[in-house]
């Protein structure tokens, strides 16, 4: 007796306009992001999407539902941009990890930011 078995699996593609989004910096003075800018990044372990725009990040989970985080979600997060310039995004298996400029490194675990290190470039 033989038994085959055979899983497919398909991935769903969704269009996304950023005329939506603009307003929230996808696209800033028509400049928008560009190769190589480390405030846009893929999350290689579960392929969401994240954008960083001075002091908030915010992108697209892996089922394609938008999420923004500032200062009016996360308290480590500063509201003056003088004070808060998220520069650089990276991943872990479960946490997302933002450089600050002038606050830090912080990690996102799934439900909380925390600081991790403090520096202060400013």
């Amino acid at each position: 007796i033989t038994v085959l078995c055979f899983t497919t699996s398909a991935q769903d593609w969704k269009t996304i306009r950023s005329a939506d989004y603009t307003p929230l910096g996808f696209v800033f003075g028509g400049n928008g992001w560009r190769p190589g800018n480390k405030q846009f990044a893929v999350n290689p372990f579960d392929n969401s999407v994240w954008f960083a725009w001075d002091n908030y990040v915010h992108g697209f989970d892996s089922q394609g539902a938008y999420f923004k985080f500032d200062d009016s979600n996360v308290p480590v997060f500063d509201g003056n941009t003088n004070v808060s310039t998220i520069l650089e995004i990276g991943f872990a298996s479960n946490s997302v990890f933002a450089v600050d400029r002038f606050i830090g490194l912080m990690r996102f675990d799934g439900l909380n930011w925390t600081i991790i290190s403090v520096t202060d470039e400013g």
